[in-house]
This record gives structure tokens, sequence and C-alpha cells, in this order.
């Protein structure tokens, strides 16, 4: 298992249940159309996968160069195979030699989903 599989298992308490991804990725200058043709792949591709619930993309309104993902996930072994998939290992490797910082991963469990 990778060592983000490995940090994000850690701090879920049930892996079982649905979660929620929250990752911010900053990119260098310059880099935005390379950024745009690999997020269309990854937001294709994972939102066919069985256990993924949603999966978007959005841009930063201040820094062009930040991109928040945003991740629905039916359970934690859902995630585990996105991570073994061919277009999350080609995102990985294209946002390797684009990003300027590391990426930050927040994991969000449902708190309250219907609000009467």
């Amino acid at each position: 298992m990778s060592a983000i599989l490995d940090h994000l298992k850690a701090t879920i308490a049930h892996p079982d249940q649905p979660f929620t991804l929250f990752v911010v990725v900053t990119i260098k200058p310059g880099t935005e159309d390379v950024f745009l043709e690999t997020a269309r792949t990854v937001v294709t591709g994972t939102r066919q996968e069985p256990g993924n619930l949603a999966y978007e993309v959005h841009r930063d309104g201040k820094n062009p160069q930040r991109f928040y993902f945003f991740e629905k996930w039916r359970n934690f072994a859902a995630l585990e195979f996105h991570f073994a998939t061919e277009h999350l290992q080609h995102t990985l490797k294209v946002l390797g030699e684009i990003e300027t910082e590391r990426p930050v991963l927040r994991l969000a469990t449902p708190f309250v989903t219907d609000a009467e």
C-alpha cells in the first residue's frame, strides 16, 4: 500500500463506511494545460469506478495554480481500488512533475446528511 493510503487509513475510524476526501494541489505556472488534460482523464476514469460516489476538480478563485479535488467514496476499499487504476497512477506521475508543493489531503466522514 502507498504511503498516502497508509496515512489515510490511519485517520479513518470506520473504513467500511462512506467518506469524503479533499485534496489540494498547487501546480507550476505554465503547466495548466497539462494539468487540465490529466484532470479530465482522471475524472472520466474515476467516475466509472464502482465505489466512487463523486469526483470533481475545482480551481481556486484567487490562485489560478491551486486546484481542489472533491472525492466521495463508498468505503476505503473503493479508494484502494482507485489507487491501483492506470488513470490515477498516470495523474500521480504528472502531478509529481508539475506540482510546486506536496498535496494537502483531508478526509471527512458524514456528519449531517439529511437536514429537515
